[in-house]
């Protein structure tokens, strides 16, 4: 009985294993038009490698699509304290008006992770902090790792969105408008939220309390 059932059904379930296919294939072939790949300059600077991060890509920002069947529009804010350093040789430290690195670092880069619902869009991306830095600037930056969902593959790192601190003096804020074609998907991929403490090229990793990151809020739509 059970190999007369799965005979008679084995066709219908390998139709629906190609429809599948075709579906993710034709998603990817769709996001993959919306990304341009990152230099190698851009991916050092983000602290990116292709041995461990995989294909290196930016988004990007072309005019938004509007997206139907989405909820009211909420803000998720993330307080500088979540982060953690990107390796061991990152010293974070809190004050009342932010969290900084300390020069002493042998390593530029912090991390926030995120939890975004599944299949809501991110709309914009909102960064308060303080720079008190001539020849530094600080930089945070929404990064997507992704893997193939129902098989193996490899990594692909996208850069969603980048804010700066340059051109502030003292306490700052920057926000940017971030394209509807970022929908979040945790069964495939994670967020990232990246702050470096420096501008590339400078002698010390990290700038000290003269840059200091407070808050991050992002702006995304329910589904």
């Amino acid at each position: 009985m059970k190999q007369a059932f799965y005979s008679r059904n084995f066709p219908i379930c390998l139709a629906l294993a190609a429809a599948m296919i075709t579906l993710c294939s034709s998603a990817y072939a769709e996001q993959s038009a919306l990304r341009v790949p990152l230099t190698p300059t851009e991916a050092h600077d983000l602290g990116l490698d292709p041995g461990h991060d995989g294909a290196l890509f930016r988004v990007l920002q072309l005019p938004s699509t509007p997206t139907p069947n989405l909820g009211t529009p909420q803000n998720y804010s993330i307080s500088a304290r979540e982060q953690r350093g990107a390796s061991s040789e990152v010293f974070l430290q809190d004050t009342a008006d932010g969290r900084w690195c300390e020069a002493g670092s042998g390593n530029a880069f912090a991390d926030i992770t995120l939890n975004l619902p599944s299949a809501s869009v991110v709309s914009a991306m909102r960064i308060w902090g303080f720079d008190q830095s001539a020849s530094n600037d600080l930089t945070t930056s929404l990064i997507e790792r992704c893997t193939p969902n129902n098989q193996s593959g490899s990594v692909i790192t996208s850069v969603i969105a980048q804010l700066s601190s340059s051109a502030n003096a003292g306490n700052f804020f920057e926000a940017m408008t971030i394209a509807s074609n970022n929908t979040i998907d945790n069964d495939a991929c994670s967020y990232t939220l990246r702050t470096r403490y420096s501008t590339p090229g400078e002698t010390n990793f990290c700038a000290g309390n003269t840059l200091r990151l407070q808050k991050i809020r992002l702006v995304y739509s329910p589904p």
